[in-house]
């Protein structure tokens, strides 16, 4: 006993299963329950191996072997338990994942016991043994595992922990054996492999192959379903989800390992895209073994791509889920990259036709040219993946348009990619036939086997020269025989019968025949006679040859002994060459160096000027005398049929004028030296970019001086252009031209010289570019020369600008000190940061305080200097608690200038209040700024001043209080944000102080409209009128959203249409003018975006002018003829105004004239009656004027014979009469009259 205990215990604390299940040794001391004095005895189970490595579910399996031993005797083994899992393993799977557990005897695997029920504890599975006795040899069992079919993750380890029981006969002692699983087994689910796909897309392509994945079931004896997929994009993919319209999961229904979508089953469809991960799930997909899937998507019609966009997947883990388990142990492969291109139908859109993998074919090989028997094509279609290209138009066309007849020209392919096309001709011959795909010309696919052959024979046709060469009397002519569309027919079809006779004939005019090949039968008769003995004419060009003699124009037949329709022509013997026509398609060029051309035309001519058209005749091209105008590339050249010969004159660089000289130098027929001259070509100069240049006066300028920006303008031979419009641009920086504008045209001088004057009075960081432009001889804008760089530079320092400010309140404590920085400035305002000078500053109140500069503190007479920078500071600082005030002078010796600076001592005398933000939108954050002054209301520097503020909303309901503390700049903060749209009032105060200040800011929204708006909607010609556009919130606030300083943006403004000017927006408002010199309507908008625009109508209206009118006399006599001035001038400039109606109405006058040159109207006016004659002046343009001329009587009078009609008619003289001729004695009148007084 006690030595069984040492062997049991040391065994015991040897044996151990490791975390990763090594096989060891497991040596258990069995005995007996009752204490025998015996021989040492020994009880194993030994686990041996782990035959499976990996195991699938549903998966029956050995997880591995045991070797039971007793050396003491016979024992039974009585069960099997698994205790639990192996939590020493990695990944370990769960005590779930075993369906049944069942032992055997491994030497005639006899099953010696099973069990499929699990217990919610342990152990978990009890596996009663049959019982077998063991004797001292060694017992074999062999431990079985069935692995579940669903929810199983590839890669999760199975290890079980079991014990053994057996009950040793000889000392009936029971024991428990550890009989651990000595190694895992790996659960395998399934394998994924992804495909290599390398392809290219298209926009608007659909059922583009992404991927394909093969998935393989761990175990392929049970029927397993594809319920989930998810694929991950890589890093590669560029695309955006908007480009793609869906992605479609497809099963390779047919096996092929091809994707087809008229074949493969489309398991399931994402559409929209939100995600450029694609997971399908819910999915019912039976899976046989090695499968494969299709990942394909369908691209937008109007997808936002750039050329090579690419997208990408792979499979994680555990990302693909089927019926018995989820995913894949490890990551599949990348797919391979899908490069998309940018344009549907690019040339490299592999849904195009694609000729190596499409077939046309001929099927009939061969037909009759009768425009009635065809040849049949089949087209297969097929893209460059090796898809059937199904639903697609293409266009099908023939190397002989004109003679082929295609039936239907345009074909669509059918669900098998079919499309079949006839074609019928009238042209014998081989025929090419190109079929092209409709969505890209460039994809095409061809046949030529195709061939038409000639018909029977019908006619017969001459061939050869309409014409002999000049001065020869002789043709000759060639004759075919022809089917009834004109192809030629081989002879042997003729020689069934013999003999076969041709005859040729003169129908009219002078010739005669006077030679025929082969055969001349008879000289009256002339012909030519083929028999079948001999004559084996098989090409479709063999001939019979006729010659002729004769002048002038003839008619020649050829008719034939069989049913052949003769033949008839006309031919004409030329007359010698006489002279040449030279003619131009134009009569000048512009002198550019071989840039413009003429085209000359030489036509061969007779004595009586009759073209002659003759081939072969050489014609010389030259200048008539100057050599130096023209390039004439090819001298030399030959006539045409219609005895023409062609030449290209091109241009030198020289201007000028000459003609063209032409002479014949070979002639067939004989003969040369004729001449013919052109029209004078004028050689026109134009503007050489190449040689004109451009050069400024001073690349550097003073602000406010100028630069002289110079054009020399040459033309193509080196000469100056005189004549030419120069454009200059002030394409950037702040200035302009001398004449006010930044762009202007100047006309070139006679040196070819054009120039302007540029300035500016801007010296800050600014530098003017100019550009020159002319235009071409082709009317294109040509850039001359070089830009013109100009720096503007500080100009002699006039001024100072002093900062903070001239005028500045200190609180009147000793020791406020200020600073103060002098720079100098020219006159426009820049600083000038090169001058140097002494500063005398001086003050009238030297009790107040003192100043220092340069470590030198004085009461009076500062002395600076400015030596870097342009600029000095010096410090005052207040030396008395008296309220008072400071008048510095400053003196700047070196350029005479002087300035100011005022500085008011005591405490604060009131309190000005603003706001960073003019409309700040509703939840911005906007600060108050209450600043403290003097009594003159400077700005005063007053530290420790406490400020009380209130804010109160647009209903003056008080929102918020807070208390601040003024800076060392005499400055309180207070910042506050309106979440209400309207004004906010805001109240800054001090009450040691009695100060008070109020000031509102309005809180607003985004801009919801823009309104335009004119200070005059009528205004008159050459009237400026101002045009704001406002930019306005939901509430009708004014809004600041659209701020330039926010957006960067501006507000286009447009005349009809017309673009005309720009303007940045500050404070929600952009403004422009607008002027135009004639009437008349216009639209005026004014735009931001498609939202925000509006529009005003605006009538430019002439305004009636006044006129100003002198008459003289303006009182006339009734019955005196009396010559009357209307003298009619402008009101407003008093120029006289010609062409004015007059018009004179009233006492028996009517009356009209126009004013003179002068202004002036002249009348001859006799009134019959007294009153009034009324005046009116009328003219377009002019407000009418109205006015008079009275008519009077005229003074009474008495007669000398004292009965007339005036005075007293009563032929008694009394002391009126008296009186009258009393008071009148001595003067002299009208005979018989003198002035009548009745006052006495």
């Amino acid at each position: 006993k006690s030595g069984g205990e040492v062997i049991k215990g040391e065994m015991e604390g040897k044996w151990k299963i490791g975390a990763i299940a090594i096989v060891a040794m497991i040596a258990i001391s069995v005995f007996a329950g009752i204490m025998l004095v015996m021989a040492q005895t020994a009880t194993t189970a030994t686990p041996q191996d782990s035959p499976e490595t990996s195991v699938s579910p549903g998966m029956s399996y050995i997880a591995y072997n045991i070797t039971y031993t007793n050396s003491s005797g016979p024992a039974n083994l009585t069960w099997f338990n698994v205790t639990g899992m192996n939590a020493s393993i990695l990944n370990i799977g769960d005590i779930d994942d075993i369906v049944n557990v069942s032992v055997w005897n491994a030497t005639n695997m006899i099953l010696l016991g099973y069990n499929n029920t699990r217990r919610a504890t342990p152990p978990y599975f009890t596996v009663n043994l049959t019982p077998a006795g063991v004797n001292s040899s060694n017992y074999k069992l062999t431990i079985k595992l069935t692995i579940n079919t669903t929810g199983l993750t590839d890669g999760t380890n199975i290890s079980i922990n079991a014990t053994l029981r057996s009950h040793n006969f000889s000392n009936n002692y029971a024991e428990d054996l550890d009989a651990n699983d000595p190694a895992p087994e790996t659960i395998e689910v399934l394998n994924a492999t992804m495909g290599t796909n390398d392809v290219i897309a298209a926009q608007g392509q659909k059922f583009v192959m992404v991927a394909n994945v093969t998935i393989d079931p761990g175990n392929d004896t049970i029927a397993t379903n594809l319920t989930a997929i998810r694929f991950n994009i890589t890093p590669a993919t560029d695309m955006s989800a908007d480009s793609i319209e869906s992605f479609a999961l497809f099963n390779d229904s047919d096996a092929s390992g091809t994707f087809d979508p008229a074949i493969d089953q489309k398991i399931c469809t994402i559409s929209p895209v939100t995600d450029l991960n694609v997971s399908f799930s819910g999915l019912e997909s039976p899976i046989p073994p090695s499968h494969r899937y299709f990942l394909t998507m369908n691209i937008s019609d109007d997808a936002n791509i750039t050329a090579n966009n690419t997208y990408q997947v792979y499979i994680l883990p555990q990302s693909i889920t089927i019926t018995e388990g989820t995913g894949d142990s490890t990551n599949t492969s990348y797919s391979s990259l899908l490069r998309i291109v940018a344009e549907k139908y690019a040339d490299n859109d592999p849904s195009l036709l694609d000729a190596d993998n499409s077939t046309l074919i001929n099927v009939s090989l061969s037909a009759v040219a009768n425009n009635t028997d065809k040849l049949t094509y089949m087209l297969i279609a097929k893209d460059s993946n090796n898809r059937l290209i199904t639903g697609v138009t293409f266009y099908v066309s023939s190397n002989r348009t004109e003679k082929d007849t295609i039936t239907p020209s345009t074909i669509t392919t059918n669900e098998t990619g079919v499309a079949l096309f006839n074609v019928t001709s009238t042209l014998a011959g081989p025929v090419n036939i190109t079929v092209k795909d409709s969505r890209n010309a460039n994809k095409t696919i061809s046949n030529t086997t195709g061939v038409f052959t000639a018909g029977p024979p019908y006619k017969l046709a001459w061939f050869g020269p309409d014409n002999s060469l000049t001065g020869v009397n002789t043709i000759s002519q060639s004759v075919a025989i022809q089917d009834e569309y004109g192809n030629n027919v081989t002879w042997d079809t003729l020689n069934s019968e013999d003999p076969f006779r041709l005859v040729a004939s003169i129908v009219d005019g002078n010739a005669t025949v006077i030679s025929a090949n082969p055969i001349i039968v008879d000289e009256n008769n002339i012909s030519a006679s083929f028999t079948a003995s001999g004559v084996n004419y098989s090409a479709a060009f063999d001939f019979a040859n006729f010659t002729f003699q004769g002048s002038g124009t003839v008619t020649i037949k050829v008719a034939a002994n069989r049913t052949l329709q003769p033949a008839t022509k006309i031919i004409t013997f030329q007359a010698p060459i006489d002279h040449l026509e030279v003619t131009t398609n134009k009569t000048s060029m512009y002198a550019n160096g071989g840039n413009d051309s003429i085209l000359v035309t030489v036509q061969l001519k007779d004595a009586d000027n009759n073209d002659i058209q003759s081939t072969g005749v050489t014609i010389e091209l030259s200048a008539s005398t100057n050599p130096d105008l023209f390039n004439i590339t090819n001298p030399s050249n030959t006539t045409d049929a219609t005895g023409k010969a062609t030449f290209v004159v091109r241009s030198t660089t020289k201007d000028g004028e000459d003609s063209l000289d032409a002479v014949v130098t070979y002639n067939p027929a004989g003969g040369t030296g004729q001449t013919g001259t052109s029209n004078i070509i004028k050689l026109v100069p134009c503007f050489a970019p190449g040689t004109s240049s451009v050069v400024n006066s001073t690349a550097t300028i003073l602000a406010g001086e100028t630069s002289t920006i110079t054009a020399m303008i040459k033309a193509y031979d080196g000469e100056a252009f005189a004549n030419k419009e120069v454009t200059f641009n002030l394409t950037s920086g702040d200035g302009h031209f001398t004449d006010g504008t930044t762009l202007t045209t100047v006309t070139t001088d006679s040196n070819g010289n054009a120039s302007v004057e540029v300035t500016s009075t801007n010296a800050t960081n600014n530098v003017l570019v100019i550009n020159v432009t002319t235009v071409d001889e082709f009317g294109v804008e040509r850039q001359v020369g070089a830009l013109q760089y100009i720096t503007v530079q500080p100009n002699v320092p006039t001024k100072l600008d002093i900062s903070p400010a001239r005028k500045i309140g200190l609180k009147n404590v000793p020791g406020t000190s200020q600073n103060f920085t002098l720079q100098l400035q020219d006159e426009y305002g820049n600083d000038n940061t090169t001058a140097m000078t002494p500063v005398l500053i001086t003050t009238d109140n030297p009790e107040l305080g003192n100043m220092t500069c340069a470590g030198t503190t004085v009461n009076n007479n500062l002395w600076c200097n400015i030596s870097t920078g342009g600029n000095v500071t010096f410090t005052y600082t207040v030396n008395s608690t008296k309220e008072g005030t400071a008048n510095l002078t400053i003196k700047v010796m070196n350029f005479t200038i002087t300035d100011n600076i005022t500085i008011t001592t005591s405490g604060p005398k009131g309190i000005r209040l603003t706001f960073n933000k003019t409309l700040p939108l509703v939840g911005e954050t906007v600060q108050s700024i209450a600043q403290l002054t003097d009594a003159g209301g400077n700005p005063l520097r007053i530290e420790g001043i406490v400020v009380t503020f209130t804010l109160r909303d647009p209903d003056n309901r008080l929102l918020d209080v807070n208390t601040s503390t003024t800076n060392d700049s005499g400055i309180a903060l207070y910042n506050f944000t309106g979440n209400v749209y309207g004004p906010h009032t805001v109240t800054a105060t001090n009450d040691t102080y009695a100060l008070s200040d109020t000031n509102t800011t309005t809180f607003v929204g985004n801009a919801t409209e823009l309104e335009i708006s004119v200070n005059n909607t009528t205004p008159a010609p050459n009237e400026t009128i101002l045009i704001n556009a406002t930019f306005k919130d939901a509430q009708e606030y004014v809004t600041s959203s659209e701020d330039t300083v926010k957006t960067g943006k501006t507000v286009r403004f447009l005349k009809d249409g017309f673009q005309f000017a720009t303007a940045t927006i500050s404070n929600g408002v952009a403004t422009t003018t607008y002027t135009q010199a004639e009437p008349g309507t216009v639209n005026i908008t004014a735009f931001y975006n498609a939202t925000l625009q509006d529009m005003i109508t605006v009538t430019f209206t002439l305004v009636a002018k006044n006129f100003s009118v002198n008459i003289t006399p303006s009182e006339v006599t009734v019955n005196e003829s009396t010559l009357v001035t209307v003298n009619v001038t402008d009101a407003d400039t008093g120029a006289p105004v010609e062409g004015a109606t007059v018009n004179l109405s009233g006492c028996g006058v009517e009356l009209s004239n126009t004013t003179n040159a002068s202004g002036i109207a002249t009348f001859e006016v006799n009134a019959n009656s007294t009153g009034i004659i009324n005046v009116t002046v009328s003219m377009s343009g002019y407000n009418d004027w109205e006015g008079t001329i009275t008519v009077k009587s005229p003074p009474s009078v008495c007669p000398w014979d004292l009965s007339g009609p005036a005075g007293e008619p009563d032929g008694e003289v009394n002391i009126f009469d008296i009186v009258a001729v009393a008071d009148h004695w001595g003067e002299t009148g009208a005979p018989g009259w003198i002035p009548e007084d009745l006052s006495g």
